[in-house]
């Protein structure tokens, strides 16, 4: 879902740095002409696509680096637990994208962490509008 994702919004546009801490996957996505950091980078948006044994650590590495906001389309993380991860301060919103990302014709459903803005929703609906139609459910 993540790199279906990434394709979606280097389509339209979207400046994307995937960290990929996998060698071999960044091998991988390099040759899908997606370019991978073996660390995490500094971002207004982090979107975390892991496994969700991986989460806690991705989300934690973001906002280490610099991350202003964590998007997370994680399947089965509670927000209380995204919220622990990221820190204090830092908004989250959840978004759950269904398989059409890969055309690029996804239905995104996004919920807002209690940190999480207008402004910052209306990022989310921003980047995610690339790969479909966009949803705010409470």
């Amino acid at each position: 879902m993540g790199t279906a994702l990434a394709r979606g919004l280097t389509s339209h546009g979207h400046k994307v740095t995937l960290v990929e801490s996998d060698e071999a996957r960044r091998e991988s996505l390099a040759a899908d002409e997606l370019s991978a950091a073996a660390g995490s980078v500094p971002c207004r948006a982090a979107i975390i696509a892991v496994l969700p044994k991986d989460a806690d650590i991705a989300i934690s590495d973001a906002v280490a680096a610099g991350a202003e906001r964590v998007i997370s389309i994680v399947a089965g993380i509670p927000l209380s637990r995204l919220h622990a991860a990221a820190g204090s301060g830092v908004p989250v919103i959840r978004a759950m994208p269904n398989i059409a990302t890969l055309v690029q014709k996804s239905a995104i459903a996004i919920c807002a962490g209690q940190l999480a803005h207008e402004t910052d929703l209306a990022l989310a609906e921003e980047i995610l509008s690339s790969v479909g139609t966009v949803v705010r459910v409470s």
